[in-house]
């Protein structure tokens, strides 16, 4: 899959060229990733999470290794009252991390890039159009915008009722070419 943009809202939004423009939705809970160097220090803590969120024991790997841990569904609010409760002893991970990009790094999924590409490599191809944009008044004051024309392999046009859109004609701004 091709994406070439992604967001959270409710859930995670992906946007990409599979077989034309596509968008993709996923449902993708906040979570976080908890390590504690004692844990049955925290054993009432940890109970008490069970009780409230969802929380899954796992081994989870990070730039500085690979940790045994939990996995906790819950907000940022959740993880910084597990740092005061641990008195900071807690250590935290994808706390941080915007949630489409931790769906994305979970599924080994890059924007701007297909999975048999290295997300870690500057040269691959980038299968998007060009377009050029001429307006119909000035842009910097938008009441005065009569029309707008969308240029690529077919000229495209959006104005008000009944207006042409003149082509180069004055007053029309043309954005440069590349």
């Amino acid at each position: 899959m091709w994406i070439f943009d992604s967001y959270f809202k409710g859930c995670v939004e992906l946007w990409s060229r599979e077989r034309g423009l596509n968008r993709t939705s996923a449902a993708y809970p906040p979570s976080f990733y908890m390590h504690l160097k004692d844990p049955h220090a925290h054993w009432d803590m940890i109970e008490n999470l069970e009780s409230r969120y969802r929380v899954e024991e796992c081994s989870f790997n990070t730039i500085f290794g690979s940790f045994q841990g939990h996995r906790i569904y819950g907000s940022r609010k959740v993880a910084e009252k597990i740092e005061k409760q641990t008195r900071y002893a807690a250590e935290l991970y994808n706390v941080d991390v915007r949630q489409d990009q931790q769906y994305l790094a979970e599924k080994d999924l890059f924007p701007c890039g297909d999975r048999d590409e290295s997300r870690f490599s500057p040269d691959f191809e980038i299968p998007l159009s060009i377009l050029g944009m001429e307006v119909a008044g000035d842009p910097n004051f938008p009441r005065d915008i009569s029309c707008v024309q969308v240029l690529n392999e077919r000229k495209q046009k959006f104005g008000g009722a009944g207006e042409g859109c003149p082509h180069r004609s004055p007053g029309v701004h043309q954005s440069p070419r590349p």
